[in-house]
């Protein structure tokens, strides 16, 4: 075959794939949806970074602005104007936020839970009232201030907390924390371990699989190293959160255990988590059916998903020349 014939087949044969856009593509998330749907589909990259990984796997990359940047917004709607993706996958908090936003304002078919259910795992606060039966117990800032309720844990009650949180002993602790948080959260600290289950719905919200793993090793808040556990009561937590919200696709429950031996809930957050290629690597595949989702009528074809219970999953480095 001659190089333009070649040419044209590899053009032609990009087009009967299924065009897949995911955001932050560079992330750890989005970096493993890239290498594992490579190939397979059509893939569509979006990262604020154009040396990210995410060139070794997506078929196209596009530069789009950091979310609290004002021209956001308008550089997302014209790179997805540009490129009609089939299929919009977000895995970065912000742009579920953004997704939501704009839902009304395209006609591309975006794996995103609904409005309530975006919101209330957004907001601490929220998630801690909707589960207070089975949540780490919180504090309002006057309890707080009680010596005996120490140790505490104190993160950002918007967003990404985990990330700065501080860990609080004293009052000193406590004064230092709080000027460093805008809006507290304040909860209960756990020693752990600490587990975080994946899971996957269908698009009617019906969940198919849970995946917890402990966390073995983490890395700038990822974890690198993890063991895949079945636990009745984790697998009883995920199940009341499905039930209480709907789930549209991935998601992922964190836990870590109280000092009675008891699991329970810190956070949810309704896109896939940066762990996502440790369960797929156990055997919990939530991306190969991405594949199967027909725009046009709404479906996906998925059956339901278990993880190789035991094993242990651990992830390493690969550098390569950028551009290259």
């Amino acid at each position: 075959m001659k190089a333009g014939e070649l040419s044209c087949f590899i053009s032609n044969f990009h087009k009967t794939m299924k065009k897949i856009m995911i955001t932050a593509a560079g992330g750890p998330a989005g970096f493993c949806l890239a290498k594992y749907l490579s190939g397979k589909a059509y893939l569509i990259g979006l990262d604020s970074d154009m040396d990210s990984p995410a060139q070794f796997y997506c078929n196209e990359v596009h530069s789009v602005p950091f979310a609290v940047l004002p021209n956001y917004k308008e550089e997302m709607l014209k790179v997805i104007r540009k490129t009609s993706p089939d299929i919009i996958i977000p895995t970065f908090d912000e742009d579920l936020l953004f997704f939501d936003s704009v839902r009304d304002l395209i006609d591309n078919f975006i794996l995103l839970s609904p409005f309530e259910t975006i919101h209330v795992c957004d907001d601490k606060r929220k998630t801690a009232n909707k589960f207070k039966d089975i949540a780490a117990k919180t504090y309002s800032l006057d309890d707080a201030i009680v010596p005996c309720t120490y140790p505490l844990f104190i993160k950002p009650a918007i967003g990404r907390g985990s990330k700065t949180g501080f860990k609080v002993d004293n009052d000193t602790d406590l004064k230092y924390a709080l000027s460093q948080v805008k809006e507290p959260f304040i909860q209960e600290w756990l020693q752990g371990p600490e587990v975080t289950a994946d899971t996957f719905a269908d698009l009617d919200g019906r969940l198919l699989g849970i995946s917890p793993r402990i966390r073995i090793q983490t890395r700038g808040g990822i974890s690198t190293k993890a063991r895949f556990i079945k636990d009745v009561e984790i697998e009883m937590i995920c199940t009341l959160v499905h039930e209480r919200l709907k789930i549209i696709g991935p998601a992922n429950i964190q836990c870590m255990k109280d000092h009675g031996g008891n699991w329970k809930l810190l956070e949810i957050n309704p896109r896939y988590s940066g762990g996502l290629g440790l369960s797929y690597q156990a055997g919990f595949d939530s991306i190969t059916p991405l594949l199967t989702i027909d725009s046009t009528k709404k479906t996906i074809r998925v059956e339901k998903m278990s993880p190789y219970y035991g094993v242990t999953v651990v992830r390493f480095w690969e550098e390569r020349i950028a551009g290259a």
